[in-house]
């Protein structure tokens, strides 16, 4: 018998009834990561119930804890059962013998991270797309040991790509932020955005995830967008009425600024959308003269009228220049005053933020989206 029992991706197939009466209890996952670099929280994405408890009472005739678990977010996840011993000592340890779905085995023949045994690794489909309830039952066998073992389930991704981590935290009524605007596009929105990402060994903010052309195979794809958190100093837009492709703003972005970006090979040129606009109503109508739009191609470029609008909160006093054109002159721009969208002279100044789209390859190996820790890419 291997180390740790294993069933393969799908788990056992029995589902307990008793799980769904009342009186059971729910465990619901707030941390990811054991046996991994990643500390993602995946606040509700895995929910497992336990029937009465989860703590098997070493000592007593055939202590039992039965669970259950349901992935509620839209990622496939890898899950480990995990065994933590209290108050037994390793000579007690060694003579605890575990019967994990049927299957009998050595606790102190487990893998071992810290003072935790790994008892179990399985799979779970994405928001429970094949409606499995996932059952276990862990039972320890009668032993002159007397302690505890403490039963827990932890969640980690399947994969671990930019892309899928931040949309698997999207799902309703997470606390990360996290929203979907009239195009169900993933926006983070509200004052409490838990989306800071280190790029270019500085701060910056997850503004969502978008599918967008790529300019050079032309090829659609989701991607991560994400704005400098520190605004650069103010900058004119242009020193003549041009539109954004045309401008000194955008010159200065995509040559001098990104030529220093330490991970510009983590960004791609992709397809922008620009509005034109006659007066802005709503973060909705906005998104929609912006989708109906020209589009410019791009490395770096600035915040669109519709993601300050809906990142509204977070995003004051970070902004200045928005991308977008009026369409009653050309030579007026707009930018953020107060919290305010004003149209402005070309040659007036005003903060740059810049933006830029992650490739598709990148991946979040560290941090959870908080100001403290923030994701880490590579």
């Amino acid at each position: 018998m291997s180390k740790r029992v294993k069933n393969g991706i799908v788990a056992l197939a029995v589902v307990i009834i008793t799980l769904l009466i009342v009186g059971t209890s729910y465990g619901v996952m707030s941390e990811l990561g054991f046996n991994t670099k990643r500390l993602i929280a995946y606040d509700k994405t895995l929910k497992v119930s336990y029937q009465n408890n989860n703590t098997l009472d070493v000592g007593s005739e055939q202590s039992v804890v039965l669970f259950s678990v349901v992935n509620n977010g839209t990622l496939d996840l890898m899950y480990d059962v995990v065994l933590t011993p209290h108050n037994l000592e390793d000579e007690e340890i060694r003579q605890v013998n575990i019967e994990f779905d049927g299957e009998e085995v050595k606790l102190s023949s487990l893998e071992k991270e810290d003072d935790k045994y790994i008892v179990y690794s399985g799979a779970i489909k994405r928001e429970n797309s094949s409606n499995d309830v996932l059952s276990h039952r862990v039972l320890v066998k009668e032993t002159k040991a007397k302690g505890s073992l403490e039963v827990r389930v932890v969640a980690r991704a399947v994969n671990d790509l930019a892309v899928d981590v931040i949309a698997s935290m999207s799902y309703e009524g997470n606390k990360f932020g996290l929203n979907k605007d009239i195009n169900n596009n993933i926006r983070y929105v509200g004052v409490d955005a838990d989306n800071y990402i280190r790029f270019n060994d500085e701060l910056w903010r997850v503004i969502g995830i978008f599918k967008v052309k790529d300019s050079i195979d032309n090829m659609e794809a989701l991607k991560v967008k994400i704005m400098r958190d520190m605004p650069l100093q103010e900058s004119a837009w242009s020193n003549g009425a041009n539109l954004f492709n045309n401008s000194t703003l955008f010159q200065v972005l995509n040559d001098s600024y990104y030529n220093q970006l330490k991970d510009n090979n983590l960004v791609d040129s992709v397809f922008y959308k620009s509005g034109e606009y006659g007066s802005i109503t709503s973060k909705e109508q906005a998104l929609r003269l912006e989708e109906s739009g020209s589009t410019y191609a791009s490395i770096v470029s600035i915040p669109t009228i519709a993601d300050y609008l809906y990142g509204k909160e977070w995003m004051n006093g970070k902004v200045g220049w928005l991308l977008g054109s009026n369409s009653s002159t050309v030579e007026k721009f707009y930018k953020v005053l107060g919290e305010e969208i004003v149209l402005v002279n070309y040659n007036e100044r005003a903060l740059v933020s810049p933006v830029v789209y992650l490739n598709s390859t990148v991946r979040i190996v560290d941090g959870d989206g908080s100001r403290t820790k923030p994701f880490v890419i590579n």
